[in-house]
């Protein structure tokens, strides 16, 4: 983690990081406390609230699906977005980079 977080300092002239979580407010900003407490690398953070609902009630699927598609003052083209969840790819799989979950070194 602490690779990739400097990785992003030193590429930031060049590389926007934007935190997208389906997570809630306090949960997202406890983690970013941690990992960047001085938002260095994460200037802007989207929350559960700027993902869309896909749900499927007879058959009891409840999705939060991220779409960076969205964003209209960001080129998509230039756009990345990593996750751990091959659904968040939904919407603009071009743009997807699959990665493994981080699980801060316990197993799930």
């Amino acid at each position: 983690m602490d690779d990739l977080l400097e990785y992003l300092r030193k590429a930031k002239p060049e590389v926007e990081s934007i935190i997208y979580s389906t997570g809630v407010p306090i949960y997202v900003d406890k983690l970013l406390s941690i990992i960047d407490p001085n938002r260095e690398v994460f200037q802007h953070v989207l929350y559960q609230n700027a993902c869309y609902v896909f749900e499927k009630k007879d058959e009891d699927i409840h999705f939060l699906v991220k779409d960076i598609s969205r964003f209209k003052n960001r080129p998509l083209a230039q756009s990345v977005l990593m996750d751990s969840r091959p659904l968040n790819f939904l919407l603009t799989p071009e743009n997807g980079y699959p990665v493994v979950p981080y699980t801060a070194g316990f197993d799930t």
